[in-house]
């Protein structure tokens, strides 16, 4: 009898082993799903945040018009001439900080991770690199005024983090073979 209760005792002990195994087995499972429903998430984000752009600056023409902005080279807009407009018309200055702080809350995301990098670079590098280009001395002065002094870093810090990348492929790129 004896034996008998050891034997079941045993099986009882194997069984729960395999069943704790077995639970693990699916933990990891679920937890690989969700990581792949994170990331699908935050792509999509990614993508919606990108469609609202028409609505959120919709208020470029007004910049087009005042600066030609879609005209122009990646030259710096003269510090000057940015402020004047803005005095003169406060509806540019309201489409210009418009039009910098969705490319900024872009950038907030990608750097909290709620947006995913690489659709946003994809979709808005160049015009995010020309925007900060284009008015580096209006976004300049701007952080001189006291409370503003971070302002649109993100979107400065993403453009550096994806040109150090470009220049990092580049130059995996450009090595010559070994043989």
């Amino acid at each position: 009898m004896l034996i008998v209760a050891i034997l079941i005792q045993l099986v009882t002990v194997l069984l729960l082993g395999y069943t704790c195994l077995m639970a693990k087995r699916q933990v990891n499972a679920v937890y690989e799903t969700l990581k792949a429903n994170h990331e699908w998430n935050r792509r999509k984000a990614a993508q919606d945040a990108l469609l609202q752009r028409p609505q959120r600056v919709s208020n470029s023409k007004l910049l087009d018009e005042t600066f030609r902005y879609l005209d122009t080279t990646s030259d710096q807009f003269p510090l000057e001439v940015v402020k004047e407009a803005c005095q003169k018309n406060p509806e540019v200055k309201r489409a210009l900080h418009s039009f910098l702080n969705y490319y900024e809350g872009l950038a907030r995301g990608v750097q909290q991770e709620v947006y995913d990098d690489e659709v946003v670079r994809i979709a808005c590098r160049g015009i995010m690199k020309r925007t900060l280009e284009r008015y580096r001395g209006y976004i300049a002065d701007r952080r001189k005024m006291s409370p503003h002094k971070e302002a649109w870093t993100q979107m400065e810090k993403l453009c550096k983090k994806w040109d150090e990348k470009e220049e990092l492929e580049k130059s995996k790129q450009s090595r010559s073979p070994t043989a």
